[in-house]
């Protein structure tokens, strides 16, 4: 224990009650986790601890999330246009035969007795499909990136705002914007005036 501690403690006189609050019981005036009495370096030493940890989580974070977002989307790409590549000559049937509708030329397919040509039918619905999947999966990719970079610069405006002071308010409240100066304000800016 500290001497500033066991001095307070021995201050107080006998079967005086310790204050209303965050207080120790036995010592009596003394606040959970500053540093002083029997767990008060634990906790110290386990918050610094916690910061030291989201520090480095959060720069390991900031230099792989961005890598692999733009993998992602490179990799999510290449197998749409390898799909639109190879639905395309179907697209150039149904175009020339079916007035562009590839639903019709798939059906034409699937109704014929040809073995094989019905067959083709089912490749080329799984082609479409495959087309269509990956574009709701890129569409989806895109909005969720989009989301995540909004909710991290939202992070830090409100870290620069004071998160603590912004914790309690509600989540829908728009972030107020700083009033920006302009020329005509004539407030005193870096001990200047700004002038007309």
């Amino acid at each position: 224990m500290c001497a500033a501690f066991t001095a307070r403690v021995a201050a107080r006189a006998a079967g005086a009650r310790a204050p209303a609050g965050n207080s120790l019981p036995g010592y009596a005036g003394h606040r959970i986790g500053c540093g002083h009495g029997p767990n008060g370096g634990t906790m110290v030493f386990l918050h610094g601890l916690l910061d030291r940890l989201l520090v480095v989580c959060a720069v390991v974070a900031g230099g792989l999330v961005p890598g692999f977002i733009a993998q992602y989307r490179q990799r999510l790409g290449g197998r749409l246009d390898q799909a639109r590549l190879d639905l395309e000559p179907w697209q150039r049937l149904a175009d020339q035969f079916h007035h562009g509708d590839i639903r019709t030329l798939i059906q034409y397919h699937l109704d014929s007795g040809d073995a094989k040509f019905h067959a083709e039918g089912a490749v080329i619905r799984s082609l479409v499909d495959t087309v269509h999947q990956l574009q709701s999966a890129a569409l989806a990719f895109a909005v969720v990136t989009w989301l995540v970079f909004q909710g991290a610069w939202r992070l830090a405006a409100l870290a620069g705002q004071g998160l603590a002071g912004r914790a309690s308010a509600s989540p829908d409240e728009p972030i107020p914007q700083p009033r920006r100066l302009s020329p005509g304000d004539g407030r005193p800016r870096n001990g200047s005036q700004w002038r007309r």
